[in-house]
């Protein structure tokens, strides 16, 4: 069965459907039921498919599938629009960024795109799974990012287009990042200032078990911004390295009213091209 809905408002219903398993139905993609929309979030509701939630254990992935909105290039499996994630969303892997993803089995491809889909509240985690993005400008504000796995993983920090914000990562509230490699590129667009940017008092940065490198295939490109730059609040560097890097700005850069503990930083092969390490 294929559905392709006229616009964002359209609706239907489909209650008791049979599928028979000897005679599968190839009309698109090989799935049961593909349905076309503008905006499957709004499209889709539990009245719609009513017997999903109740046989969800027993529904294949690949049984229903769905476009939405303008990309046709991933078929999103509708079945993940009854499961939750509550307060963790994973990302990174062979992670999309679509309308459904952020369970370890499905993640986000970036962390600005799972950071959109976790409801505020108290607890707000993003476990990345072996390499994840960084696309625009994002507020990490009261969040927890770590690596899901014993090892490091990667933060992959791309140039962002026309328009970004000051900094990459605006941090507010309590922010954690563990076991992450991040991986910096020599520049974003033309205004970004800072890679992590504590901008009030309220602020509370923690870096621990982390490294910051650059892309491989960068070369030998000097970092035209701070990678930290903290205006007040409180920033906590716990066995942190850095390597083989050139900045021609300062390294770390706080404000005299900042709390600043540093217990294990590892600087290697680091240049500084006109700059100061640490400016305080």
């Amino acid at each position: 069965m294929a559905l392709k809905l006229a616009n964002e408002d359209s609706s239907f219903v489909i209650s008791s459907p049979v599928f028979e398993a000897d005679k599968p139905n190839v009309a698109k993609y090989g799935n049961d039921l593909f349905v076309e929309s503008s905006n499957l979030t709004k499209s889709i509701t539990n009245a719609s498919l009513p017997f999903v939630s109740v046989n969800l254990a027993d529904i294949s992935l690949d049984s229903m599938r769905g476009f939405d909105g303008d990309d046709t290039t991933n078929a999103t499996p509708l079945v993940y629009f009854w499961r939750t994630f509550g307060s963790e969303i994973f990302t990174g892997g062979d992670g999309k960024d679509v309308c459904v993803c952020g369970l370890y089995d499905y993640p986000c491809q970036s962390i600005d795109y799972s950071l959109d889909r976790l409801p505020e509240g108290n607890e707000r985690n993003v476990s990345i799974i072996g390499k994840g993005y960084l696309q625009k400008s994002v507020d990490v504000s009261g969040i927890s990012v770590k690596s899901d796995e014993s090892s490091t993983c990667s933060l992959e920090c791309v140039s962002f287009l026309e328009g970004a914000e000051e900094e990459a990562m605006k941090i507010q509230g309590i922010t954690n990042f563990e076991l992450i490699n991040f991986v910096v590129p020599s520049s974003f667009a033309s205004g970004v200032n800072y890679l992590m940017h504590v901008g009030s008092s309220e602020g509370l940065l923690t870096v621990k078990d982390c490294s910051f490198t650059k892309n491989e295939e960068s070369g030998e490109e000097i970092i035209n911004y701070v990678l930290i730059k903290a205006d007040g609040g409180a920033v906590v560097l716990e066995v942190v390295s850095m390597q083989s890097l050139c900045f021609s700005q300062d390294v770390i850069s706080v404000f005299s009213s900042t709390m600043l503990n540093i217990k294990n930083l590892t600087m290697k092969n680091v240049e500084l091209d006109g700059a100061s390490g640490l400016s305080i």
